[in-house]
This record gives C-alpha cells, structure tokens and sequence, in this order.
C-alpha cells in the first residue's frame, strides 16, 4: 500500500507509553479519519500503558471500541495467555495469514515487537515477500518515524508469538 509521507512526517508518539495510540492514530491518519494534527487519543491519558479502549482487548478486561467509523480489535492471537512453543504450533502460520488477507485487502495491521525487552507498536504497510515486510514507528525519544523492513516471520518466531490489531469498518 501506498502512504502518505507527509503525514507520516508530522505524526509522532508523544509519550513513553502511548504507542498503542499512537499507532492507533497513525493508522486513522491514514485511512483520512482523523485530522494530521490530531494526537487526541494519545494525549488522553486514560489510553496509555494500556488498550481497554480497543474492542476485544482483554487487558484489562474492557469491551470498548474506537469512533471514527473504524473498530479495532485485538486479533485472536492476542489473548492468548502466555506466549511459547505452542504460539509457534498452534497460531504462526494462522498469524500471518491473518496479516497477508489484511494486507490484501489494503488494511494496515498494528504489531506489537520486542525492542531491548519492551514491546512496542508498529503498523504493517506492506508485503515484500513471504518473509519481509515493511512497518512504521515512531518512539518517543526520536522526533522521527522510522519505515523498517524487516523478516517479521523470524522476529515473531524469536518473540514465540505476538499481538496484532486490525479493524473494520462500523456498520450503524
């Protein structure tokens, strides 16, 4: 998919533990949901270190959904209770093509990966191969995004699983 570099450009992660808004934001940004200069989801600090906000996801324990005429929801493999050798077993493969039937219908997919033993958030944009795919993030420390490519099939398998949001359009 195409992105518009512009908007990546001026959007940015304004706190430490506001990446799942972030990415959040980031996505609606470029789906033209949300205003560029809009960072309201990450300046509420009741988003923050957590995602009870987001349809589905289970901590802690909420059922709420984003506006904007998108729901995210945490994908299946994000309420797992412990991530391992069974992930690798049972949820690899189904992972990815939960990503490639998303990327195929022109959705960007929201990823949760290891950085030094914290997890942080990054939206797939685009499929090279079967193993290679590209993201954008952006860290608080840094004023810049950062576009990755990255053998994301290996990074989830030395994760031995992860959480992924996607969405879908509201119907009234």
């Amino acid at each position: 998919m195409k992105i518009n570099l512009e908007l990546i450009q001026v959007h940015k992660q304004l706190y430490e533990d506001s990446c799942i808004p972030m990415s959040v934001e980031c996505v609606l940004k470029l789906l033209n949901l949300m205003p560029i200069d809009d960072f309201s989801l990450q300046s509420n600090k009741a988003n923050s270190r957590k995602s009870d906000w987001v349809k589905g996801y289970k901590h802690p324990y909420s059922n709420s959904k984003v506006k904007f005429s998108r729901e995210f929801e945490l994908s299946d493999y994000g309420v797992l209770p412990v991530r391992g050798d069974h992930f690798i077993k049972d949820y690899f493969e189904d992972l990815f093509k939960t990503i490639d039937n998303e990327l195929a219908c022109n959705r960007f997919v929201i990823i949760s990966l290891d950085y030094d033993s914290n997890f942080h958030m990054e939206v797939i944009f685009n499929k090279i191969n079967d193993n290679e795919y590209e993201t954008i993030t952006y860290s608080y420390k840094q004023p810049i995004h950062q576009i990755n490519k990255h053998n994301l099939r290996q990074r989830v398998l030395n994760l031995k699983g992860t959480d992924i949001l996607t969405y879908k359009l509201i119907t009234p």
